[in-house]
């Protein structure tokens, strides 16, 4: 009976010490909690950021003709102003000498030339008669010199009436070419002074808009952005007086290095937006510089931004995304998901409650999400909270939604 105890005692000790039995929960303890979604398909595009300013589309500074002094300065900055509205009246009291000066000078030249024309017209007129004269000269000339050589041939005895009548001859041909001369000489000063009356009427014109000039005026409806003289005081050769803008259109100006550059085109589509205004804006690239900068290696891009509710001001800070390129239902998954092993990309897959390391081959990233070409299909359950702790095979368990 005491051996049958004995026995008991030791079968009973010999269980307590058994291995346990791994039960389901015990399992589900040990996996790692995990959250996956689906690999999907999705249209997807590649952007690049770009950062500039906003620039008026339409900027025209305004000049001085000369150094002049200025009367009156008409509109303040900020003011709006229409095209052909006076801005600013300067000293036109030198102009003005200058205009009568040149109008003297014209009026001499006319002068001169109306009575070229006149003596040009006599000469025409004369014409028929001077040739008419210059041939019985001629023909008292030969008959001169013929009778010289009778006289010397002794066949006409010589007399003092034929050497008198000769000499009158010679002094009438003589006076005859002179006259034909003078002629011809006012008509050879005539285009000379044609081309001095022109440069005469020239000089009167720009004379005039010297005159006018000191009325400066907006060439544009649009604010004045900027008014760099005061009344009193002389307008500074080669700088702007005033600057006048049109913020009706807007240019967002960016400045950008080659790299990107070489992913822009024209007509790329873009979201542009500006510090301190809550609308964004979409739009096109209009132009793309074809050189860069020398001094700063930089490439210029414009976006034309509509702002007729003057919503946009010269100066703000302009940021745009810019669509590169445009994919059509490819394979995404969220870019958090991604691993990296020596710059080798990898995710996890759930398959059946398993990890399963997977090398993937990446694309375009975008928004969060990224565009995988090799390693995953449609469906693939990919982790993407807790997988900094999975290794290979481990056990998953999904975890529940907060």
């Amino acid at each position: 009976m005491q051996k049958s105890i004995k026995l008991l005692a030791v079968l009973l000790f010999l269980t307590a010490c058994g291995p346990k039995e791994i039960t389901t929960e015990d399992l589900e303890n040990k996996a790692v909690s995990v959250k996956t979604e689906e690999v999907q398909t999705k249209d997807l595009s590649n952007t690049v950021e770009l950062s500039g300013v906003a620039v008026p589309a339409k900027q025209i500074p305004l000049f001085s003709p000369a150094p002049l002094t200025v009367k009156k300065v008409h509109r303040n900055l900020g003011d709006t102003v229409r095209q052909g509205e006076l801005l600013l009246s300067l000293d036109e009291s030198e102009a003005i000498k200058q205009l009568e000066s040149a109008k003297k000078t014209a009026s001499s030249i006319n002068e001169a030339v109306t009575k070229a024309e006149s003596a040009a017209a006599s000469s025409n007129e004369s014409a028929e008669s001077l040739q008419q004269a210059k041939e019985e000269l001629n023909s008292a000339l030969t008959k001169a010199k013929q009778q010289l050589n009778q006289i010397q041939d002794d066949s006409v005895p010589p007399s003092d009436v034929v050497k008198d009548s000769l000499e009158i001859v010679l002094k009438q041909a003589a006076l005859a070419q002179q006259t034909l001369t003078q002629f011809q000489s006012a008509q050879s000063m005539l285009p000379q002074l044609k081309q001095q009356q022109q440069q005469a009427a020239e000089a009167v014109k720009q004379a005039e808009k010297l005159v006018q000039a000191t009325r400066i005026t907006s060439p544009i409806d649009g604010v004045v952005s900027e008014i760099t003289v005061v009344e009193k005081a002389v307008t500074p050769p080669n700088a702007p007086v005033m600057t006048v803008i049109d913020q009706s259109q807007i240019e967002a100006a960016f400045q950008i290095n080659s790299y990107v550059v070489s992913q822009l085109k024209k007509g790329n589509q873009s979201t542009v937006t500006f510090d301190g205004v809550e609308q964004s804006f979409q739009a096109q690239i209009s132009n793309i510089s074809p050189t860069a900068n020398p001094q700063t290696g930089l490439f210029t891009v414009q976006i034309p931004i509509p702002n007729e509710k003057q919503l946009v001001k010269g100066g703000m800070k302009a940021t745009a995304t810019v669509i590169v390129d445009s994919l059509k239902d490819v394979l995404v998954i969220p870019a958090k998901a991604v691993l990296y092993e020596e710059n080798n990309p990898f995710v996890f897959i759930d398959k059946e409650g398993k990890a399963v390391k997977t090398p993937v081959s990446l694309g375009v990233q975008n928004e969060g999400n990224v565009q995988v070409l090799q390693g995953v299909t449609k469906g693939d359950k990919i982790v993407v909270d807790g997988k900094e702790q999975l290794n290979n095979g481990d056990s998953l368990r999904e975890r529940k939604s907060e």
